[in-house]
C-alpha cells in the first residue's frame, strides 16, 4: 500500500505541468528519501500510511479540495513525534506541492 501510494505520487509529479524542472527533481530526491526512510518503519504505522495519502490527494489535479494541503499539514504534525525525518521529509514535499498551485 506505501509503495503503491509513493509511485502514484511519484507518478503526478513527474507529469505535473505546474512544477519547473528544479522542483521536479527536488520532488523526485525527497521521495526516494522518503522510501528509504519509511522502509524501515513497520508499515502497519497508520500515521504513515494517512499522511503518504494526503500527499498523494494533494498532488492530483482532479481532486479540488481547499482543505486538503492543511489535513496534510495536520498530519504531518501527528507523524512528527514518532518519526521526526520522516514528517520532515514530508513537510518538504508539501512545500513544493503547495508551489504546484495547490
Amino acid at each position: 500500500m506505501i509503495e503503491d501510494t509513493l509511485q502514484r505520487l511519484r507518478n503526478r509529479l513527474q507529469n505535473s505541468g505546474s512544477l519547473d524542472d528544479a522542483d521536479r527533481t527536488r520532488a523526485l530526491e525527497l521521495l526516494e528519501q522518503l522510501k528509504a526512510e519509511i522502509g524501515s518503519l513497520p508499515e502497519s504505522d497508520q500515521r504513515v500510511q494517512s499522511a503518504l495519502h494526503k500527499a498523494d490527494q494533494v498532488a492530483d489535479p482532479e481532486v479540488e479540495d481547499e482543505g486538503a494541503i492543511g489535513a496534510l499539514e495536520e498530519s504531518i504534525l501527528e507523524l512528527e513525534a514518532a518519526h521526526p525525518k520522516a514528517s520532515g521529509i514530508l513537510s518538504d514535499i508539501a512545500f513544493i506541492l503547495g508551489r504546484m498551485g495547490i
